[in-house]
């Protein structure tokens, strides 16, 4: 599961930080990749690629940040986060609510 920001662009120097509360689903366990990353192609979320990833045990709240270089890749290229899957990392069923991503300054 994932998002693609069409009018976010990564920028220098800036941070990006994706934060949600994640749960496990049924059997109460679980771990989540947590993913910042880029489409490789405008608009075409099939293209993503991983800047960073966190694999995190679920039960609380959780954050990722990436900070851009000041220059190169990814500059310029659109915003994605998403939850990884099986091959990222990803273990069980999760339930989460409440995803944001933020930049600074």
């Amino acid at each position: 599961m994932g998002q693609l920001i069409p009018a976010l662009r990564f920028q220098a120097n800036k941070s990006y930080t994706f934060r949600s509360h994640a749960q496990g689903g049924g059997d109460n366990t679980g771990v989540v990749p947590y993913q910042i990353g880029y489409a490789a192609i405008d608009n075409t979320p099939s293209s993503f690629v991983a800047l960073v990833t966190a694999r995190i045990a679920v039960g609380a709240d959780w954050v990722l940040t990436f900070v851009a270089p000041a220059s190169g890749v990814p500059l310029g290229k659109q915003v994605m986060v998403r939850f990884g899957q099986g091959s990222d990392g990803g273990v069980g069923d999760i339930w989460f609510d409440n995803l944001e991503l933020r930049t600074m300054p």
